[in-house]
């Protein structure tokens, strides 16, 4: 077969080159991206905010003039802000401290069941950031995070002379302009403490660490301005927005880093002493179009969940955790195909070993696959599952959990069902989806253009939201219809 008549149609995605870091998402404890309030995304503790509290009380006078932690959920989504990946938080004025617990506490923020239940780790780990001075920013003492440990401080912030610091028992001081949306990142370990802004290293000094047990039951983040000097401005007053505030379990890398400040697609300036000309600092990676090439078929494709119709089919992995922004240890992958009248999808993902190797279930004892859903279009989006995507005339999502249960949507639309044929299963060894459907069905012709994204949420054996091919940067998430997923066949 030549490769005009075997190219039925084109995907065209955006999507990101990645580097292959070891970072992916087992390292990660506890993210808060303010895009559903001041609940965390993801925490391997407590999902729960702590209400109510006076963190600063420690600082005496000083402190307890700041108004204490936000009290309720209502105070804090009026904060709510636009960030640089999605929504932020405004903070700095009375009543603005967000109060976290360090372990379990309530309500736990995954639904993990055999890994850690810490949102923070004390001899060796990161904390990231995005903060954004506003042009209002004054000279009041700013801690962006802080945890009282019995073993010493972790911190990050900004003192009464605007120099910026990053503390685990010891201190690195870095002078930066307040402007512009800065990645503010500390690693820690036994021996080294680093800081790094915007992607690159701002200093290294030689620490112990906190060892454990001495951690507290809570940290705090985003704290309303301290009056630390005379000489500080004594009106409080918002001025600072905080987004994507991400803490993992081990110190990571100068690569990973950068990763992470890739994220935001933003250049910062930066003075360089007496040379007049700024430093830019700005992201290495960037997104590309790709296209991916959906092989026409002889002839039509068995629907039977065991994929042997596809052995001629090309295979696409390497699925990017969108956290992260890195590729994440996600071994499933996806095959495209189309006939005269129809279009085919497939996905496959191989069990983890440990538990291939667990066949009488003592360590992993309900396997690897969160699948609760039972019937068409019921809570699909609450277990694993994998979402084919596709953005034509309409916007079309095709939802699976490993029970092969499907939610589908046209324009968001639950009440659509489509004329899909499909079958789903899985077992100790993988797990398979394939589906079909006429391409009338979804207002296409050979030829058109469509876009097309294929996403996978870990829920149970680990945490991640993973996309093959998407730009992670976009904000709105895979159901909305403004999600920055585009491209066509031909």
């Amino acid at each position: 077969m030549n490769r005009s008549s075997a190219v039925g149609f084109l995907f065209v995605c955006l999507v990101i080159s990645p580097a292959s870091f070891a970072l992916d998402s087992s390292d990660l404890l506890f993210h808060l991206s303010f895009d559903n309030g001041i609940a965390p995304d993801f925490a391997r503790g407590s999902g729960e905010p702590a209400l109510g509290g006076d963190p600063l009380a420690v600082f005496g006078e000083q402190g307890k003039a700041t108004g204490g932690a936000v009290k309720s959920l209502d105070d804090a989504q009026r904060r709510i802000v636009e960030g640089i990946i999605g929504k932020g938080y405004l903070f700095g004025s009375k009543g603005s401290t967000l109060e976290y617990f360090t372990g379990e506490h309530g309500r736990r923020g995954c639904d993990e069941m055999y890994g850690l239940k810490q949102n923070f780790l004390g001899d060796t780990g990161t904390i990231s950031m995005w903060i954004k001075p506003l042009t209002n920013s004054n000279n009041q003492t700013h801690l962006y995070f802080r945890m009282d440990a019995p073993g010493g401080v972790a911190q990050i912030g900004r003192n009464h002379y605007q120099s910026h610091f990053f503390t685990v028992r010891d201190n690195i001081g870095s002078d930066l302009p307040l402007k512009d949306w800065m990645n503010l990142v500390m690693t820690w370990r036994k021996g080294e403490l680093r800081g790094y802004v915007s992607g690159y290293p701002g200093g290294v000094v030689s620490m112990i660490g906190l060892a454990p047990p001495t951690l507290p039951a809570k940290f705090y983040i985003a704290a309303a301005g301290m009056r630390s000097a005379e000489f500080c401005k004594k009106e409080w007053e918002d001025d600072v927005i905080m987004d994507e505030l991400q803490i993992f379990r081990r110190a990571l890398t100068p690569e990973e880093v950068r990763s992470l400040f890739e994220r935001g697609h933003t250049t910062t300036e930066f003075p360089s002493g007496a040379n007049p000309k700024p430093i830019l600092l700005k992201p290495q990676r960037e997104f590309a179009v790709t296209t991916l090439a959906a092989p026409k078929i002889p002839t039509p494709i068995e629907i039977d969940g065991k994929l042997d119709d596809w052995k001629n089919v090309p295979v696409h992995g390497g699925f990017v955790e969108t956290r992260l922004g890195v590729l994440d240890s996600d071994p499933g992958t996806m095959r495209v195909a189309v006939d005269d009248t129809t279009l085919y999808l497939a996905y496959e993902c191989e069990v983890d070993k440990s538990i291939q190797a667990d066949p009488t279930h003592v360590w992993y004892p309900v396997g690897e696959f969160k699948a609760d859903a039972h019937e068409r279009d019921s809570n699909v989006l609450g277990d694993d599952h994998v979402a084919f995507l596709l953005n034509g005339p309409h916007q079309y999502a095709f939802c699976f959990n490993a029970k092969g249960v499907m939610l589908d949507r046209r324009d968001g639309d639950t009440g659509w069902n489509g004329n899909v044929k499909w079958v789903g299963r899985s077992d100790f060894t993988n797990w398979t989806v394939e589906m079909s459907i006429p391409l009338a069905e979804l207002d296409l012709k050979p030829g058109q253009a469509v876009g097309c994204n294929v996403l996978r949420s870990w829920k149970l054996f680990k945490s991640a939201r993973n996309t093959l091919c998407t730009d992670i940067h976009a904000a709105s998430g895979p159901w909305q219809p403004d999600a920055r997923w585009r491209s066509g066949f031909h």
